[in-house]
């Protein structure tokens, strides 16, 4: 029977993140694998923690997982989700739109299965995947895709390898969960989504996006903040506006997934739909 487990706002309000990788092009620095802050444990929870749902099976479940992935010693989903994104800082905000039972358009996941190889091989200078690692990303993230091996706009398939096609392929942006529902082992998560230019995060505080901007002045600073500062100070913004930030929202982003048992990559993705 499918549990709704709301977004209720009571003591404060806790977020999930992510900041882009170093190793791209044209990016900000990847955030060094994170820990949680004295303020971020200490902080008050918020009935988006579903904290009032401790008897729920499969939140419990949900959050030990999220807890031995991230190390973070916190109760709160928001804030051990926003952990695993700095740890993954590819994996949920890259995750391709596709609906249930169905795969994502073949240039998506071929850009998600880019972002999110961690045993990079470089051919000629280039970004290489051998197709057999290529699949094992797919089942990792996806369980079974029937899908054939091709060329797509940011890889090339041949003899067996698949190439990166150089260019800036990222979406810097940072994801806060806002509800939760769970159903026959099926999570859904609903998050809002704040994107920020790789300009944005060097340009002068009068040049800078509004977001940019609130982030700078929460940190008390007009200088240009790089993670994990900046995913610091953000974190700490929202989680001091339990009833709702100054921040403008980008997209909301639902996803869908199942519980994997891999003790890194814990998720399996059924549907990802952009608004």
């Amino acid at each position: 029977m499918k549990q709704l487990l709301p977004l209720l706002l009571l003591l404060g309000l806790l977020c999930f993140g992510c900041s882009p990788a170093a190793e791209e092009p044209g990016s900000p620095p990847q955030d060094p694998k994170p820990g949680v802050t004295e303020q971020d444990s200490k902080k008050p929870s918020a009935a988006a923690d579903f904290l009032e749902e401790a008897g729920q099976p499969a939140v419990e479940q949900l959050r030990e997982v999220l807890r031995k992935t991230t190390g973070a010693d916190s109760d709160s989903l928001a804030v051990q989700f926003f952990q695993y994104g700095r740890l993954h800082p590819h994996e949920l905000t890259m995750l391709p739109a596709f609906e249930p039972n169905s795969s994502p358009g073949w240039d998506d996941l071929t850009l998600f299965v880019l972002l999110n190889n961690d045993q990079r091989m470089v051919l000629d200078g280039t970004q290489a995947i051998p197709a057999d690692q290529f699949s094992q990303i797919v089942t990792r993230f996806f369980g079974a895709l029937d899908y054939q091996d091709a060329d797509s706009n940011y890889l090339t398939f041949q003899d067996g390898i698949y190439t990166a096609v150089p260019g800036d392929t990222m979406k810097n942006g940072y994801l806060w969960l806002k509800e939760l529902t769970v159903a026959d082992g099926v999570y859904t998560a609903v998050f809002d989504s704040f994107c920020f230019s790789d300009a944005d995060y060097t340009a002068d505080y009068e040049r800078a996006s509004p977001n940019q901007r609130a982030v700078r002045d929460h940190a008390g600073t007009r200088d240009a903040l790089q993670p994990p500062a900046f995913s610091s100070a953000l974190l700490e913004l929202l989680v001091n506006h339990p009833h709702g930030s100054p921040l403008e929202v980008s997209e909301t982003v639902s996803i869908s997934f199942s519980l994997s048992g891999d003790t890194v990559y814990p998720f399996t993705y059924t549907s990802c739909r952009i608004s």
